[in-house]
């Protein structure tokens, strides 16, 4: 990881950083998971980031997050690559993301986003240009696997998804109760 946090609270906050490069290949978790930043059950404020060609195992290329609430504003997430969660892969959480972009990012679910049992809330994020694929490629841009996303003015444009099962190029919500407002799909 470049960098972990565990347990903290909206007052550690990381502003006006890059993390690149960082690759999350231990043998075990957590060390297979956020190649750029692992938080465990923290909630902080990250606002004006770049994670830039991370590249984790299993979850999470440039971000994963546990059980937090963290706050994500002005971020680009760009060339990361995960099992799950090319960008940023979020689990039992409900992270606020505004201004946020993801573009570039591959796994082979979830090219940009993967939620699991969370309740993510995006306003104003765009999904650029990511993709999925694999065996059971799944969510090009965004892919909910169980939870309630929060969707506001979100752009889906030239995701894409191969594989021999491939779903959703630009969104695929497996199960859930997802919130779309003003949500735009393009190709």
């Amino acid at each position: 990881h470049v960098l972990m946090s565990r347990g903290v609270t909206q007052t550690a906050v990381l502003d006006g950083f890059t993390l690149t490069a960082g690759r999350a290949n231990g043998a075990v978790s957590p060390h297979t998971y956020g190649a750029g930043l692992y938080n465990y059950n923290g909630d902080p404020t990250l606002a004006n980031l770049t994670f830039s060609a991370n590249w984790a195992d299993a979850d999470g290329g440039g971000l994963y997050t546990y059980s937090g609430d963290l706050t994500l504003d002005a971020t680009l997430f760009t060339a990361n690559r995960a099992g799950s969660g090319g960008g940023l892969f979020t689990n039992s959480g409900s992270p606020t993301l505004t201004g946020v972009t993801f573009r570039g990012n591959n796994a082979n679910a979830g090219g940009g986003l993967y939620n699991i049992n969370g309740s993510p809330t995006l306003t104003h994020v765009a999904f650029n240009g990511n993709q999925t694929d694999g065996w059971y490629a799944v969510g090009g841009g965004m892919y909910t696997a169980s939870g309630n996303p929060s969707l506001t003015n979100v752009l889906f444009s030239g995701n894409w998804v191969g594989g021999n099962w491939p779903r959703g190029g630009g969104l695929w919500i497996q199960s859930g109760n997802p919130t779309l407002n003003g949500a735009t799909f393009g190709g």
